[in-house]
Protein backbone atom coordinates (compact mmCIF):
# COMPACT_ATOMS: atom_id res chain seq x y z
CA UNK A 1 0.00 0.00 0.00
CA UNK A 2 1.31 3.40 -0.95
CA UNK A 3 1.80 5.92 1.78
CA UNK A 4 0.27 9.39 1.73
CA UNK A 5 3.40 11.07 0.28
CA UNK A 6 3.40 8.69 -2.65
CA UNK A 7 -0.30 9.24 -3.24
CA UNK A 8 0.20 12.99 -3.32
CA UNK A 9 2.56 12.59 -6.26
CA UNK A 10 0.10 10.55 -8.31
CA UNK A 11 -2.03 12.13 -11.00
CA UNK A 12 -5.57 12.39 -9.65
CA UNK A 13 -7.35 13.11 -12.91
CA UNK A 14 -8.03 15.90 -15.32
CA UNK A 15 -8.31 18.84 -13.00
CA UNK A 16 -8.70 22.36 -14.29
CA UNK A 17 -5.55 24.39 -13.76
CA UNK A 18 -6.30 27.94 -12.82
CA UNK A 19 -3.74 30.68 -13.07
CA UNK A 20 -3.62 34.38 -13.62
CA UNK A 21 -1.08 36.62 -15.31
CA UNK A 22 -0.43 40.18 -14.45
CA UNK A 23 -1.10 42.44 -17.43
CA UNK A 24 2.03 43.92 -18.92
CA UNK A 25 1.94 47.67 -19.21
CA UNK A 26 4.57 49.54 -21.12
CA UNK A 27 5.33 52.81 -19.45
CA UNK A 28 6.42 55.84 -21.42
CA UNK A 29 5.97 54.37 -24.92
CA UNK A 30 7.31 57.59 -26.45
CA UNK A 31 10.64 57.21 -24.68
CA UNK A 32 10.86 53.54 -25.70
CA UNK A 33 10.30 54.56 -29.32
CA UNK A 34 13.09 57.14 -29.11
CA UNK A 35 15.54 54.63 -27.62
CA UNK A 36 14.60 52.07 -30.26
CA UNK A 37 15.43 54.58 -32.98
CA UNK A 38 18.74 55.34 -31.25
CA UNK A 39 19.54 51.64 -31.11
CA UNK A 40 18.89 51.28 -34.83
CA UNK A 41 21.09 54.31 -35.47
CA UNK A 42 23.91 52.69 -33.49
CA UNK A 43 23.54 49.47 -35.50
CA UNK A 44 23.69 51.48 -38.74
CA UNK A 45 26.86 53.20 -37.51
CA UNK A 46 28.44 49.81 -36.79
CA UNK A 47 27.59 48.79 -40.36
CA UNK A 48 29.18 52.08 -41.52
CA UNK A 49 25.97 53.26 -43.12
CA UNK A 50 25.74 56.24 -40.77
CA UNK A 51 28.62 58.32 -39.43
CA UNK A 52 29.40 57.04 -35.94
CA UNK A 53 30.44 60.52 -34.74
CA UNK A 54 27.03 61.95 -35.50
CA UNK A 55 25.35 58.98 -33.81
CA UNK A 56 27.52 59.41 -30.71
CA UNK A 57 26.61 63.08 -30.42
CA UNK A 58 22.94 62.25 -30.96
CA UNK A 59 22.91 59.52 -28.29
CA UNK A 60 24.64 61.69 -25.69
CA UNK A 61 22.37 64.64 -26.44
CA UNK A 62 19.21 62.56 -26.10
CA UNK A 63 20.46 60.98 -22.88
CA UNK A 64 21.19 64.41 -21.41
CA UNK A 65 17.64 65.48 -22.13
CA UNK A 66 15.72 62.31 -21.22
CA UNK A 67 17.78 60.37 -18.67
CA UNK A 68 20.89 62.28 -17.69
CA UNK A 69 21.11 60.38 -14.41
CA UNK A 70 21.87 57.19 -16.36
CA UNK A 71 25.12 58.72 -17.61
CA UNK A 72 26.36 58.70 -14.02
CA UNK A 73 25.69 54.95 -13.77
CA UNK A 74 27.85 53.98 -16.74
CA UNK A 75 30.84 51.81 -15.84
CA UNK A 76 33.43 54.12 -17.40
CA UNK A 77 36.31 51.98 -16.18
CA UNK A 78 35.00 48.97 -18.08
CA UNK A 79 34.20 51.13 -21.10
CA UNK A 80 37.72 52.55 -21.04
CA UNK A 81 39.15 49.03 -20.94
CA UNK A 82 37.31 48.11 -24.13
CA UNK A 83 38.43 51.32 -25.83
CA UNK A 84 42.05 50.54 -24.93
CA UNK A 85 41.66 47.08 -26.46
CA UNK A 86 40.64 48.56 -29.81
CA UNK A 87 43.33 51.24 -29.70
CA UNK A 88 45.94 48.56 -29.03
CA UNK A 89 44.64 46.47 -31.94
CA UNK A 90 44.82 49.44 -34.29
CA UNK A 91 48.40 50.16 -33.22
CA UNK A 92 49.46 46.53 -33.56
CA UNK A 93 48.10 46.36 -37.10
CA UNK A 94 50.61 49.04 -38.15
CA UNK A 95 53.67 46.97 -37.20
CA UNK A 96 55.09 45.61 -40.46
CA UNK A 97 56.83 42.67 -38.79
CA UNK A 98 53.61 41.61 -37.07
CA UNK A 99 51.60 42.11 -40.26
CA UNK A 100 53.99 39.90 -42.23
CA UNK A 101 53.93 37.24 -39.52
CA UNK A 102 50.13 37.22 -39.41
CA UNK A 103 49.80 37.00 -43.18
CA UNK A 104 52.16 34.02 -43.31
CA UNK A 105 50.83 32.34 -40.19
CA UNK A 106 47.13 32.64 -41.06
CA UNK A 107 47.30 31.34 -44.60
CA UNK A 108 45.39 28.11 -43.93
CA UNK A 109 42.00 27.42 -42.40
CA UNK A 110 43.41 25.50 -39.45
CA UNK A 111 45.98 28.18 -38.61
CA UNK A 112 43.30 30.88 -38.83
CA UNK A 113 41.08 28.89 -36.51
CA UNK A 114 43.73 28.16 -33.90
CA UNK A 115 45.17 31.67 -34.21
CA UNK A 116 41.73 33.17 -33.55
CA UNK A 117 41.19 30.93 -30.53
CA UNK A 118 44.63 31.68 -29.10
CA UNK A 119 44.61 35.43 -29.60
CA UNK A 120 41.10 35.70 -28.19
CA UNK A 121 42.43 34.45 -24.86
CA UNK A 122 44.61 37.57 -24.53
CA UNK A 123 42.91 40.40 -26.43
CA UNK A 124 39.24 39.29 -26.38
CA UNK A 125 37.40 37.77 -29.32
CA UNK A 126 35.92 40.96 -30.81
CA UNK A 127 39.25 42.83 -31.17
CA UNK A 128 40.79 39.55 -32.31
CA UNK A 129 38.24 39.23 -35.12
CA UNK A 130 38.98 42.81 -36.23
CA UNK A 131 42.74 42.18 -36.21
CA UNK A 132 42.77 38.80 -37.95
CA UNK A 133 40.16 39.76 -40.55
CA UNK A 134 42.77 42.07 -42.13
CA UNK A 135 45.23 39.23 -42.70
CA UNK A 136 43.25 36.05 -43.27
CA UNK A 137 41.01 35.11 -46.16
CA UNK A 138 39.71 32.08 -44.26
CA UNK A 139 36.69 33.90 -42.84
CA UNK A 140 34.65 30.77 -41.90
CA UNK A 141 37.60 29.55 -39.81
CA UNK A 142 38.06 32.98 -38.23
CA UNK A 143 34.34 33.14 -37.42
CA UNK A 144 34.44 29.75 -35.73
CA UNK A 145 37.72 30.59 -34.00
CA UNK A 146 36.57 33.80 -32.35
CA UNK A 147 33.31 32.18 -31.25
CA UNK A 148 35.08 29.22 -29.67
CA UNK A 149 37.81 31.56 -28.42
CA UNK A 150 35.23 33.48 -26.43
CA UNK A 151 35.53 30.65 -23.90
CA UNK A 152 38.61 30.20 -21.77
CA UNK A 153 40.12 33.13 -19.91
CA UNK A 154 38.02 35.87 -18.39
CA UNK A 155 39.04 38.44 -21.01
CA UNK A 156 38.45 36.06 -23.91
CA UNK A 157 34.98 37.54 -24.27
CA UNK A 158 33.89 41.09 -23.53
CA UNK A 159 30.48 39.74 -22.60
CA UNK A 160 32.12 37.53 -19.97
CA UNK A 161 33.96 40.50 -18.49
CA UNK A 162 30.71 42.46 -18.23
CA UNK A 163 28.79 39.51 -16.78
CA UNK A 164 31.52 38.74 -14.24
CA UNK A 165 31.84 42.35 -13.12
CA UNK A 166 28.13 42.77 -12.52
CA UNK A 167 27.75 39.35 -10.90
CA UNK A 168 30.50 40.05 -8.39
CA UNK A 169 29.10 43.49 -7.69
CA UNK A 170 25.64 42.07 -7.05
CA UNK A 171 26.47 38.91 -5.07
CA UNK A 172 29.97 39.66 -3.70
CA UNK A 173 31.06 36.01 -3.88
CA UNK A 174 34.65 35.14 -3.05
CA UNK A 175 36.38 32.63 -5.26
CA UNK A 176 33.93 33.00 -8.13
CA UNK A 177 36.69 33.97 -10.56
CA UNK A 178 38.35 30.56 -10.31
CA UNK A 179 34.99 28.82 -10.67
CA UNK A 180 34.11 30.94 -13.70
CA UNK A 181 37.44 30.29 -15.45
CA UNK A 182 37.24 26.57 -14.64
CA UNK A 183 33.86 26.15 -16.34
CA UNK A 184 34.95 28.37 -19.21
CA UNK A 185 38.09 26.32 -19.84
CA UNK A 186 36.00 23.15 -19.71
CA UNK A 187 33.66 24.61 -22.33
CA UNK A 188 36.66 25.53 -24.46
CA UNK A 189 37.98 21.97 -24.27
CA UNK A 190 34.58 20.63 -25.39
CA UNK A 191 33.97 23.04 -28.27
CA UNK A 192 37.54 23.25 -29.60
CA UNK A 193 37.46 19.85 -31.38
CA UNK A 194 33.89 20.53 -32.56
CA UNK A 195 34.97 23.83 -34.10
CA UNK A 196 37.98 22.17 -35.71
CA UNK A 197 35.76 19.55 -37.32
CA UNK A 198 33.50 22.28 -38.67
CA UNK A 199 36.53 24.03 -40.17
CA UNK A 200 37.27 21.03 -42.38
CA UNK A 201 33.75 19.74 -42.97
CA UNK A 202 30.50 21.43 -43.89
CA UNK A 203 27.87 20.86 -41.17
CA UNK A 204 25.75 18.65 -43.44
CA UNK A 205 28.79 16.58 -44.47
CA UNK A 206 29.83 16.22 -40.84
CA UNK A 207 26.36 15.04 -39.83
CA UNK A 208 26.41 12.46 -42.62
CA UNK A 209 29.77 11.19 -41.44
CA UNK A 210 28.58 10.89 -37.85
CA UNK A 211 25.14 9.35 -38.38
CA UNK A 212 25.45 7.23 -41.50
CA UNK A 213 27.15 3.89 -41.96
Amino acid sequence: MRNSSEKSNLRTGNEKLEYSLEPVRIGQPGKITIYTVLFLAVVLSVLRIVDYRMVTILVVAVMLVLDRHLLLRVDYCLLGTFICFFIAIDNLSHFQALSAWLQDGLATASSSFFGSVLLSQFISNVPCAILIANYSQQWPAVLLGVNVGGMGTLIASMASVIAYRYYVREYKRNGYLGEFIGYSLLSLAVFLPIGLLLVFYEPTVLLNLLFTD
